[in-house]
């Protein structure tokens, strides 16, 4: 099943968690090409870029070289709150847009791309293994190509795509729109950086 957009919530940790960060975290959205070599990322990432408070954050990746982090500290993230992050693409022109919580306009696109759909992942990473992975992502939605016209659904089927945290971190899907990683091995799977895709 072809992809053209990825949307749902993601929360911010809480200023404790995120205070004194060792290396990058991100917690973000993801378009991915069907050969797996390009991609558009879309988010929030924290102690990245010179920034050290959490900020909105989307990066690519063409035929395998990525990008450097653009970064948008004009839309502020409050610690411990959910926001709502969408990648879309509207018309197949290559080019993907970025939309934080609800606002009417995107913050950012995509620099011109050389897909329009693939598969969609949620993503939970960090760079530093005395560093929080949790997070908890929800309200899945996919856009799937159904005909000549593009089609916004829950996602279908969570299954998990990348699985190697170490320490351990678990992957907890509480439903097939809503996700957790937390260190509770319990009901998880894991070790992982939790990165889920649909199929």
């Amino acid at each position: 099943m072809a992809h053209t957009a990825i949307e749902g919530s993601i929360y911010v940790n809480t200023d404790a968690t995120l205070d004194n960060l060792n290396g990058i975290i991100a917690r973000t959205f993801s378009v991915v090409s069907s050969n797996g070599m390009n991609d558009v990322e879309f988010g929030w990432a924290d102690d990245i870029e010179g920034y050290n408070v959490p900020t909105v954050a989307s990066d690519s990746e063409i035929g395998g070289n990525t990008a450097t982090a653009t970064m948008y500290p004009s839309y502020g993230l409050s610690y411990d709150t959910d926001y709502r992050f969408r990648i879309e693409n509207l018309g197949d022109h290559d080019i993907f847009r970025y939309v934080v919580d609800g606002q009417s306009s995107p913050i950012g696109y995509s620099p011109t791309m050389n897909f329009n759909v693939g598969f969609v992942l949620t993503n939970s990473e960090h760079y530093n293994t005395c560093d929080s992975l949790w997070t908890h992502q929800y309200g899945l939605n996919e856009q799937v190509t159904s005909g000549s016209s593009p089609v916004w659904q829950s996602y279908t089927t969570l299954a998990c795509f990348v699985n190697d945290s170490v320490p351990a971190w678990y992957l907890h899907v509480n439903s097939e729109t809503d996700l957790q990683v937390t260190q509770t091995a319990s009901g998880g799977i894991g070790p992982g950086s939790s990165q889920c895709y649909v199929h």
